[in-house]
């Protein structure tokens, strides 16, 4: 005869239900009343290993606004050199959402040895690079030569020449490049009653016929 556990039938209940479980694979519900009817809830298993996230960092940094800046270097002899800069500085900046670059930044780079070397020998690359740090979209380079010689009477013949460039310093581009002539083959020399007063207004004349020029070559790059 066979003999029967208290409890025996209970147990084997219990463990047939979780052998079952375990065969479907399911994660165990709890219930829950919503007043109306029984809802499930998963109920997240210990046991399971969550993917790892991927480590994307930091959000990445907005571009910077793009440059405003307008910056004229002209070479040669100080004088003239000034004059054509702040005549040129003085037609471009009329131009809307546009504004010159602080005098303290132009004299930084105008004292650069390889600021000067870049300009004289046309090396855009390493003007370009100097100008991003200072915040410059359009870059003019400019190298002016004026000279003076006696004329009738005690009056001096005033005669200068500009060699003008304009980059656009975002897009590497020669937006326009000419030689600007008073006197010597240009327009007619300038007299003056000594020869740095037929200096000066010769390159006030030259300064003119560039920053006439430059407006029109930013205006154009603009468009």
């Amino acid at each position: 005869s066979s003999s029967t556990q208290p409890g025996g039938g209970a147990n084997a209940a219990r463990s047939g239900q979780r052998q079952s479980e375990g065969a479907g694979g399911t994660t165990p519900t709890a219930r829950q009343g919503d007043g109306n009817g029984a809802s499930t809830r998963n109920v997240r298993d210990p046991q399971r290993v969550e993917p790892e996230r991927a480590n994307l960092g930091p959000a990445p940094a907005e571009p910077p606004p793009p440059a405003t800046g307008i910056l004229v270097i002209v070479f040669g002899e100080s004088n003239g050199a000034r004059v054509v800069e702040n005549r040129v500085l003085r037609a471009l900046v009329r131009a809307p959402g546009l504004n010159a670059i602080d005098g303290n930044s132009l004299s930084l780079i105008r004292g650069n040895d390889r600021a000067v070397r870049a300009a004289v020998g046309g090396d855009f690359g390493a003007l370009a690079r100097l100008s991003r740090e200072h915040g410059a979209e359009f870059l003019v380079v400019g190298q002016v030569e004026a000279s003076a010689d006696r004329s009738v009477g005690t009056f001096f013949s005033g005669s200068a020449e500009l060699d003008l460039k304009m980059y656009q310093v975002s897009t590497g581009a020669l937006v326009d490049a000419d030689i600007f002539r008073v006197g010597g083959g240009g327009t007619a020399a300038k007299l003056g009653q000594s020869a740095s007063d037929a200096r000066s207004q010769a390159a006030q004349a030259v300064a003119e016929e560039a920053a006439t020029a430059a407006l029109r070559w930013l205006r154009r790059a603009r468009r």
